[in-house]
């Protein structure tokens, strides 16, 4: 497969691996959002705040940035 090929393969499954970890964040913010009063300053909350904390978007944006990049095609062909 050519090096292209491979790149935007990895884009994609970079993409489909960060939509997975947005939803499981989703998920994690629930959790968070129906904590017991009692537990709101426990070392799982703070666990729970450090994963809703996670720039999840941010990765996106740089991932999508790879998939627009111009990448070389070698030999003479750029």
């Amino acid at each position: 497969m050519s090096r292209p090929k491979r790149w935007a393969a990895a884009v994609a499954k970079a993409l489909e691996g960060l939509e997975e970890l947005a939803e499981l964040q989703e998920e994690y913010q629930e959790w968070l959002d129906n904590l017991p009063e009692n537990l709101e300053g426990s070392a799982l909350a703070d666990k729970l705040n450090e994963v809703c904390d996670m720039d999840i978007e941010g990765a996106k944006d740089t991932v999508e940035e790879l998939d627009g990049a111009d990448l070389p095609l070698g030999f003479g062909r750029d």
